[in-house]
């Protein structure tokens, strides 16, 4: 009967143990779970639950935007007036903005070939009908390159707020 009494003496001393150990982790728990809330709270952290409440895209300047826009109409047009036309794109930093336009010229074969600025006229008066220049300062400037098939420059020319 001895033994019986120390063996429930140790498994109460065993449960109360355990039972201890379990409080205090979960008091721990629960105080990382109200802190955290707290720290939540307290830096404003705003939980998103709808479309309109979440992250919205950054807009793009007004201006850059206006030049993004002009590249599909260049892409419309030199499209239909050529076929050696592979691409587009733009570039605007560092200064000035660039307009790349890709072609499958070969930079070797355009001796005197009039279609390299034959494109840049077409880019041109695209930016002009959409009034970028406008856009632009006084003193900035945008560029016109005209790429072969091999990434190669072929030309480039220079424009101005008001014209080349």
């Amino acid at each position: 009967m001895n033994k019986d009494l120390i063996r429930r003496i140790q498994q109460k001393y065993r449960d109360d143990k355990e039972l201890k150990n379990n409080e205090r982790k979960n008091a721990v728990e629960a105080a990382i779970i109200i802190f955290s809330f707290i720290f939540l709270f307290y830096l404003g952290t705003k939980f998103t639950f709808t479309e309109s409440e979440g992250i919205q895209p950054l807009q793009a300047n007004d201006v850059e935007l206006s030049w993004m826009e002009v590249t599909k109409e260049i892409d419309d047009a030199i499209k239909k007036n050529t076929d050696e036309y592979a691409g587009i794109a733009i570039d605007f930093n560092p200064k000035p903005i660039k307009i790349f336009i890709k072609t499958s010229f070969k930079y070797n074969n355009l001796n005197g070939d009039e279609n390299p600025n034959k494109l840049i006229n077409i880019a041109y008066e695209c930016v002009v009908a959409n009034n970028l220049p406008s856009t632009l300062r006084a003193i900035d400037t945008y560029e016109i390159i005209i790429l072969s098939k091999n990434k190669e420059e072929i030309t480039r020319k220079e424009f101005y707020k008001q014209g080349m």
